[in-house]
């Protein structure tokens, strides 16, 4: 069903030919209903909607929203319009239609035309710009039309007007005949304005190669036209004809226009009594539907105002939000950023003692003997001799270069921390099987990195560092600590910079 939609436009004829193959369906309807309106059924339309809107969800339910909408603006109820154009926005917005979303904001804008041309020239560029990138032709189409339609109450030149006559003509040619038609009979006017005829009729002629047209106000709009190009040739009796013809067919809007086609036809055939009974019928129906047009006027433009004010105040609140928002954000940041300093140690930026004990107890609560964490206990040798003798200044940056070593030394998932002094922690959380990564090893090039790293330091003076190394098969930290202390302290009695290491903490 789908295909059909989007083939709606483009191949009306076909589209109706195979609905008629295809089984009933609430999507269905809604196809057939489109097609009811644009060939002027719109009672017919409106009531197959009513009876599937509840049970029609996502794009079709938008799409349903847009033929009720569509059939009363075009009777002039702009503000019970409005309402069905803004719920087709939401639903659209709801379901991630990209493209209904585009078609819903034209629509809620084109209500406006008429009535405050300078404030929707803004707002239509956006739909084209966002029309434009959805890949929604069939509005990018209408809404360069309605710019080109608009271009005096929008103050735009006769340049730009043509501009968007081009595009309409480029795009529509093949996705939707009949607005590539309205495209030529505006051009046709222009040239009968300026009395150049063989243009006019080019233009015209150039619809002839177009199947007929599906729209059945385009086909009023054209016989206009066409009466125009008549009347100018002298021939005002034969569109004098066409005129009465059509004239049955068309709604109390269309009539006024066509009465006044007739008129002005039967003037040009000599006919005066004809066009001046033509011209008083002409005024009682344009009276008749310009007091409609009034009132509805007025109740649209009071659905405007109160539209803008709801748009202000919304996005007013929409302005607090993010404040607010962002306020919470920084204070999470702000949150954050004290809790994580918290835990650091001011000097070396590792974790403090404090962590170690909380964080490393939760590793160790995952040891067990077949899969053990492993923890180490490390201590710059000779550190006093460092302080008293190149300064505690000299001292601090020694303690920061360990601890940057340790780090680049250590893989993703250990925990390092200050333990204290010149001590430092590394605890491994358990790896899987015998295979896991020996921590020791680690440690021992690191070992070997403090002696070949440039220290700056006096020649008679050093950094090594003796490291105690146990593997934890139990849930407890201070266990695992105390047994590496005691293995980096025998480390320590054999000369330093050595790793000793033991096979398991007892529980």
């Amino acid at each position: 069903m789908e295909e059909l939609w989007q083939a709606r436009n483009r191949d009306p004829r076909g589209v109706r030919a195979e609905l008629g193959t295809r089984r009933a369906s609430p999507e269905l309807t809604v196809v057939q209903a489109y097609l009811d309106w644009r060939e002027g059924s719109p009672d017919r339309a409106m009531q197959s909607l009513v009876t599937v809107l509840p049970d029609l969800t996502g794009p079709w339910r938008g799409r349903a929203l847009n033929v009720q909408a569509n059939i009363l603006s075009d009777s002039l109820e702009i503000d019970q319009a409005h309402l069905l154009y803004a719920e087709e926005l939401r639903v659209a917005q709801a379901c991630g239609d990209v493209n209904g979303e585009w078609r819903a904001r034209h629509d809620l804008t084109n209500l406006f035309l008429d009535i405050a041309p300078e404030r929707v020239l803004g707002p239509l560029r956006e739909v084209i710009a966002g029309a434009h990138a959805a890949g929604e032709l069939d509005t990018l189409i209408v809404a360069h039309l309605n710019i080109a339609s608009y271009s005096a109450s929008l103050g735009l030149t006769a340049k730009e007007r043509q501009h968007h006559l081009n595009i309409v003509l480029t795009l529509a040619a093949d996705a939707w005949p009949d607005l590539y038609a309205v495209a030529r009979m505006v051009l046709a006017e222009d040239a009968l304005a300026e009395g150049n005829l063989e243009a006019a009729e080019a233009h015209l002629a150039t619809l002839n190669a177009l199947p007929p047209l599906s729209i059945r106000q385009t086909r009023s709009d054209l016989l206009v036209t066409e009466c125009q190009l008549l009347r100018a040739r002298g021939q005002g009796a034969q569109a004098a004809e066409r005129l009465r013809a059509e004239l049955p067919l068309v709604t109390l809007w269309e009539q006024p226009k066509l009465l006044h086609a007739l008129s002005l036809a039967l003037e040009e055939a000599g006919d005066l009594a004809g066009a001046l009974s033509a011209e008083r019928q002409h005024s009682e129906n344009w009276k008749a539907a310009e007091g409609t047009r009034r009132e509805r006027t007025m109740r649209a433009l009071e659905v405007w105002h109160c539209t803008a004010q709801a748009r202000a105040d919304a996005e007013r609140e929409r302005g607090r939000a993010v404040q607010l928002e962002t306020a919470l954000s920084d204070l999470r940041a702000a949150h954050d950023h004290i809790q994580e300093l918290s835990r650091r140690d001011g000097l070396t930026g590792l974790y403090n003692r404090q962590h170690l004990m909380e964080a490393g107890a939760a590793v160790l609560a995952l040891a067990t003997p077949l899969q053990p964490a492993q923890v180490a206990l490390l201590d710059v040798d000779k550190f006093k001799r460092i302080n008293d003798t190149a300064g505690h200044h000299v001292g601090d940056e020694v303690l920061r270069g360990v601890a940057g070593l340790l780090q680049a030394a250590l893989r993703p998932g250990d925990l390092c921390a200050r333990y204290g002094g010149e001590e430092f922690v590394v605890v491994r959380p358990p790896g899987v099987g015998p295979g896991a990564p020996d921590l020791a090893a680690d440690l021992r090039r690191l070992a070997d990195a403090l002696v070949t790293h440039r220290w700056g330091l006096p020649e008679a003076l050093g950094v090594t560092a003796s490291i105690g190394v146990v593997q934890a098969t139990a849930p407890d930290l201070d266990a695992a600590l105390a047994l590496a202390d005691a293995r980096m302290y025998a480390a320590k009695r054999s000369g330093g910079h050595r790793v000793y290491t033991q096979d398991a903490v007892a529980s």
